[in-house]
């Protein structure tokens, strides 16, 4: 065993005892030693690949250290699905947005040992600072005009570690291309990554053991709010229907009405998802309100209604249509006879939905909002008298929250990737 394997030995072992959900997957990709390659790291989502004549030259002190934050770094872009997610994207673009993600990660991390006490932290830091940098010198090269159109749709930022709002690997990634494209910036010639994310497709089963490590950190407070966006979006985009079941699980367990996770028999191979053996304890009633306006597209009032369907099997259920007023109401919606129509008409407004929760309160136990988050009015409510849930699927939740504190709980929903059989 020489020097470098007994590093890559050494750096699993302190990532075990330091970082177990990392190192769970970690173990399972096989760290694998290449004598030449041009990346000092890689993976493809099966592997990890580390390549010794890149750390030749790293002193024998430092080489754990070294090979921790290599390994630490690959594997979340393996639990963050960027092999899948690059898919048919420009390469050298989308391994700059994707090590922006992974660096804030390690540089925001409450892990100990390994990660954030060693020069290898110091690197990931020097990484992302001139990474950012970058970007922040070409947004200088645009005319005013067209800089403050990207800083106006991107939500970005020169201070905050959310370079772009939602601060996920698309949206940075669709910021970068916009923004080298306007600034006319030769790819080859820019930043460098340290690494290389290998697209392909990932099939349902890596898709849901990876997930499983990031609903771990999550669920052990080592995940970063700075990744709140990043974790949103990949829950929702591989599993929409489990995600739903445990927001109105959580929600409904105080009022002991649960409803059961579903198990892999629910999933099937192709990303499309079914409820099987979704039952409540009791008989739970829910208020469903489904923006019908016209900034809802044919797609995403598909997906709401398609959301609903599932559902009601699950609970007894009514559901509100709405634009600027209320366009219809179903009572009993699993035992409906007429179709939800799509109009798509005017401007949004939520005043008349939330005075007839209030005049039917004691009527239900839930409410759920589904909206792009676009309301021009204002409620003049503190709080709602029955547990409510804000589901937006394109306004940020910073803003959403601002704007409607009255609300219990506030999730983001990838309608884009959500596909309900």
């Amino acid at each position: 065993m020489d020097r470098i394997e007994k590093a890559l030995r050494d750096a699993k072992f302190l990532l075990i005892r330091d970082a177990p959900f990392l190192a769970s997957r970690i173990l399972i990709s096989k760290p694998t030693l290449f004598v030449n390659k041009h990346f000092p790291a890689a993976t493809d989502g099966h592997v990890i690949y580390i390549t010794k004549s890149k750390l030749e030259d790293v002193a024998d002190d430092e080489l754990v250290k070294v090979m921790t934050h290599l390994l630490s770094h690959e594997v979340m872009h393996i639990v963050l699905q960027h092999v899948a997610r690059g898919v048919g994207k420009n390469k050298i673009v989308f391994n700059m947005a994707a090590d922006i993600i992974v660096d804030t990660f390690l540089t925001s991390s409450i892990l100990k040992g390994g990660i954030l006490d060693t020069e290898s932290h110091l690197n990931c830091k020097k990484q992302l600072e001139s990474l950012t940098e970058f970007i922040h010198s070409v947004m200088d090269r645009l005319p005013h005009k067209e800089a403050d159109m990207l800083e106006e749709k991107y939500h970005y930022s020169w201070y905050e570690q959310k370079i772009v709002k939602p601060f996920t690997v698309e949206n940075l990634y669709n910021f970068l291309t916009e923004l080298f494209e306007l600034a006319n910036v030769e790819l080859e010639v820019g930043i460098h990554p340290m690494d290389e994310v290998i697209p392909r497709e990932m099939d349902e089963e890596e898709k849901i053991e990876t997930e499983s490590v990031l609903e771990g950190i999550k669920s052990a407070g080592r995940l970063p709010g700075v990744l709140e966006d990043e974790y949103q979006t990949l829950i929702v985009r591989f599993n929409p229907i489990k995600f739903l079941a445990g927001i109105i699980g959580k929600a409904l367990k105080s009022i002991e009405a649960q409803l059961r996770v579903p198990s892999r028999r629910g999933v099937a191979l192709n990303s499309e998802y079914v409820i099987e053996g979704f039952k409540s304890s009791r008989g739970a009633k829910i208020l469903i309100a489904i923006d019908g306006s016209g900034s809802i597209g044919p797609t995403e009032f598909g997906a709401f209604v398609g959301i609903v369907d599932k559902f009601s099997s699950v609970s007894s259920i009514d559901v509100i249509v709405f634009d600027a007023t209320v366009q219809d109401f179903m009572e009993d919606y699993e035992l409906r006879t007429k179709k939800v129509k799509f109009k798509g008409r005017g401007g949004t407004a939520i005043k008349e939905v939330i005075e007839f929760l209030v005049e039917h309160s004691r009527e239900y136990d839930l409410f759920i909002l589904l909206t792009d988050g676009h309301i021009f009015d204002h409620i003049p409510y503190k709080e709602l008298p029955i547990k409510s849930l804000f589901i937006s699927t394109d306004k940020p939740i910073e803003e959403v929250k601002e704007e409607y504190p009255c609300f219990n709980e506030y999730y983001k929903l990838d309608i884009v990737s959500l596909t309900i059989k």
